[in-house]
């Protein structure tokens, strides 16, 4: 996300006036006092320098009263009293109108207090201080667009997001976090083609500032995602790779200690995954250590997850420096990260290594490229041949499917509060039902028009997708107007709560996963529904979690390895699904692998790792799958 930081917590008479007169001395005499007072951690002293010297004389003779009020301003937001900050920036430009320092902090401080549209508004007035005479420098009006597109891309209203970091940019295209946002904004949009070309922006410019999940779903090569995610770490993750473990000492020696670092203990993607895994370790000799920094989300599923792991400590109030420190006291024999490169990921933890043996698992579903990890879990249908040459961890290739499913096959779901209808969804009895409910950002124009052609074969069928912003929607049903399909055949559904949703699925004939980035707990969760999942497998690892899952569970569906093969597989189960209506679905679990089995294996190979490093411990007793009953 863009920052949402102050643009300046005090200003300089030399940087903003030029002035070195006798007034322009004395007011830097002033800012150095109260500087020294805010260094001090004085916020009180440091503001009543300010107050004290505003109540002496009146406006008209103090020609810069304008920017002691910003400064005040600055200090009183800085210490939380927004109030009062709000009051200093409303007088600040009372006197100086095209003041673009205060109109920038003042809409922060409305953002604060809740009053969004006010802020945007705020910035709105920042952005046009470009047409004044005072000659504001671009860098503070590409400031306010820049804030007036994060606020919107949070509210997903993603039209009003991307016209703002478009202007931006086109003021100064050297701005890569813009790049991404806007890229990706693009996306969830679907305002194609995504990677239009901009003003001053090469093409590898706008390659090596795109997001590694945008990435995902916009590219199915290998060799691009790598360069896209190297890029990332040494922009956003500069640091060097730390040596922590070597001062830690081992005392237990009962269990192995592993530890899992997550901020997605939640209705995440990822933590609708974690139960099943979780449940499944050995725990005769494992000792599972979940380290979570996960907001409250005020859900049943988190309440539930954060009972599971037999330690769960909470380092949200902690530094990256402070949560190292404690997995070394706790004396983790392996650490194991759930985010990778995707949101809320904390990779100043795993870069001071306070573990000999660092992995990824799920969170991002590629390569991360970064240094300090060792390992990535994944199975032998993820990873592909052409895929290993731009991987920076060795592959854990665990028995069966990567992903944790066998909880939602064997009919362990929450129950929803009574069955939902097609009609309660706005879907047609008596028609096919096609549902692809990935993400937008998922969607790209070589799968939506191959939807489109699964529909102009199947002209009783509708498209079921995610109503998820306002742009994405419009812009969906206009492609499929110029495709030649009624826009009507499009159901789109708001989201819903995931008890409900997993229950609605099964209103589904045949489920359609996208490509390049395949669905991942949505799959598991289709998988846990019955319709039959149509994958596209492709050479990236995000590219075959579809096939992975089918592969490793055996349920209803097909795999593909091209648009043809993929669009005569949707029209076929769709077929044998009608022929078919009143007999019960059945998963086809010949080849299954469970989540036990899988995981089982998972720490096998760890315990192989570990011995290479000279670890000793209980790695001697065997090896068998355990009931999560036990």
């Amino acid at each position: 996300m863009l920052e949402a930081s102050h643009e300046q917590k005090t200003v300089s008479l030399g940087a903003l006036m030029g002035a070195r007169d006798s007034i322009g001395q004395g007011l830097d005499a002033l800012i150095g006092q109260a500087s020294a007072h805010e260094t001090a951690g004085d916020w009180v002293s440091a503001c009543r320098v300010y107050e004290d010297w505003l109540a002496r004389e009146s406006a008209d003779r103090q020609p810069m009263r304008h920017l002691v009020l910003f400064n005040l301003g600055a200090m009183l937001q800085a210490a939380g009293a927004l109030d009062r900050a709000q009051a200093a920036y409303s007088e600040a430009l009372s006197l100086s109108p095209y003041f673009a320092q205060a109109l920038i902090n003042q809409g922060l401080v409305l953002e604060k207090l809740g009053q969004t549209e006010e802020a945007i508004a705020t910035w709105a007035k920042a952005a046009q201080c470009r047409y004044s005479d005072e000659g504001v420098a671009i860098s503070l009006i590409t400031s306010a667009l820049n804030h007036i597109g994060r606020l919107r891309e949070q509210q997903k209203r993603y039209d009003l997001a991307h016209a703002a970091l478009e202007e931006s940019l086109r003021l100064d295209p050297k701005q890569p976090a813009v790049i991404q946002h806007w890229f990706h904004i693009r996306q969830k949009a679907c305002i194609w083609p995504v990677d239009a070309n901009l003003p001053g922006i090469s093409p590898n410019e706008r390659l090596t500032s795109t997001s590694p999940l945008a990435m995902l779903a916009h590219s199915d090569e290998p060799a691009e995602q790598y360069i896209v995610n190297k890029a990332f770490v040494n922009r956003l993750y500069p640091m060097q790779p730390g040596a922590m473990h070597l001062g830690g000492t081992r005392s237990h020696k009962a269990r192995i200690r592993l530890g899992y670092l997550s901020g997605d203990l939640c209705t995440h993607a990822v933590g609708l995954l974690l139960p099943e895994l979780l449940r499944s370790h050995n725990k005769e000799k494992f000792e599972v250590f979940v380290y979570d920094y996960t907001a409250d989300d005020g859900s049943g599923h988190q309440d539930q997850l954060r009972q599971i792991p037999e330690r769960r400590i909470d380092v949200r109030p902690l530094t990256d420096e402070q949560i190292a420190q404690r997995i070394l006291e706790d004396e983790i024999d392996v650490l194991i990260d759930l985010h990778g490169l995707s949101s809320g990921a904390r990779p100043g933890v795993l870069a001071r290594r306070p573990c000999a043996l660092q992995g990824t698992y799920l969170g991002f579903i590629g390569s991360s490229a970064m240094p300090w990890l060792d390992f990535v879990v994944a199975d032998n249908e993820l990873v592909s041949d052409s895929m290993r040459p731009f991987m920076t961890e060795d592959v854990l290739a665990v028995e069966g499917s990567f992903l944790p499913w066998a909880l939602a096959v064997t009919s362990q779901i929450e129950p929803a509060q009574k069955a939902i209808t097609r009609a309660e969804l706005g879907l047609p009895e008596g028609k096919t039902v096609f549902a692809a409910l990935g993400n937008s950002y998922k969607i790209n124009p070589r799968l939506f028009s191959s939807w489109m052609r699964i529909l102009s074969k199947a002209p009783d069928a509708v498209l079921w997708l995610v109503d998820d912003n306002p742009a994405a929607t419009k812009n969906l049903r206009q492609q499929a107007q110029r495709m030649g399909i009624a826009p009507n055949r499009l159901i789109f559904t708001g989201r819903i709560a995931h008890a409900i949703y997993r229950q609605a699925l099964g209103l589904a004939d045949v489920f359609l996963d996208t490509y390049p980035y395949n669905c991942g707990s949505t799959a598991v969760d289709v998988v846990a529904a019955g319709p039959p999942l149509i994958t596209l497998r492709g050479k990236t690892m995000v590219s075959r979690m579809g096939a992975s899952l089918l592969k490793g569970s055996g349920a209803a569906g097909q795999v593909t390895d091209s648009f043809e093969a993929y669009e005569r597989a949707a029209l076929e189960w769709a077929n044998a699904v009608n022929a078919n209506a009143n007999q019960p679905r059945t998963f086809m679990q010949g080849t299954a692998v469970s989540t036990e089995q899988m995981v089982a294996s998972m720490e096998r190979q760890l315990i192989d790792r570990l011995k290479k490093l000279g670890y000793a411990g209980a790695f001697d007793a065997p090896f068998c799958v355990r009931s999560n009953q036990s």
